[in-house]
């Protein structure tokens, strides 16, 4: 299926379509806590463009949302994670992005409210970033070195391997 993993390794958040896991292919949105559960939300999205989201607090009360609507919540123990990220494809494993896009990636250091979601979901977010956003790619600028731009200008840059496919 297609996935977007934060985390690294065998470890982290992953969300992506397929059928009760991402190993089967799918239509169903599937969200991965870290290498310890599967969460399959029920939801088949269709085709055309959706906004996914999800936040997970200090207590490991995890929220997906689809379209700007809650369509699961659960608390699970995570793994202990690691500093690596990987969008579209992962570390250790043959898994690429493969049937999908990705217009913009956006990572934040406080938990969105469901309000804040709807009312960020559709709009390019305007400067001056909120100091809680930590990185923003908008995936329609390169560095000179290929890699992606993180419009917050905390300089996380974004390998330019998810340039070909996923953009």
């Amino acid at each position: 299926g297609t996935f977007v993993n934060v985390g690294g390794l065998s470890y982290g958040y992953s969300i992506g379509i397929g059928n009760v896991d991402f190993d089967n292919a799918g239509n169903e949105l599937i969200y991965l806590n870290d290498a310890v559960g599967w969460h399959a939300t029920g939801d088949n999205i269709g085709t055309g463009w959706h906004h996914v989201a999800f936040t997970i607090d200090g207590s490991q009360n995890t929220t997906v949302y689809l379209d700007g609507v809650n369509v699961l919540s659960f608390t699970e123990t995570p793994n202990s994670g690691t500093n690596y990220s990987f969008i579209g494809s992962s570390s250790g494993i043959s898994r690429n992005l493969t049937g999908g896009k990705i217009d913009e990636i956006r990572f934040w250091n406080t938990v969105l409210t469901e309000s804040e979601i709807r009312q960020n979901m559709y709009r390019v977010l305007p400067e001056p970033f909120d100091g809680d956003l930590v990185s923003y790619y908008k995936l329609n600028e390169t560095s000179n070195t290929g890699n992606r731009i993180d419009a917050t200008g905390n300089n996380r840059g974004l390998p330019s391997q998810l340039a070909s496919d996923a953009c």
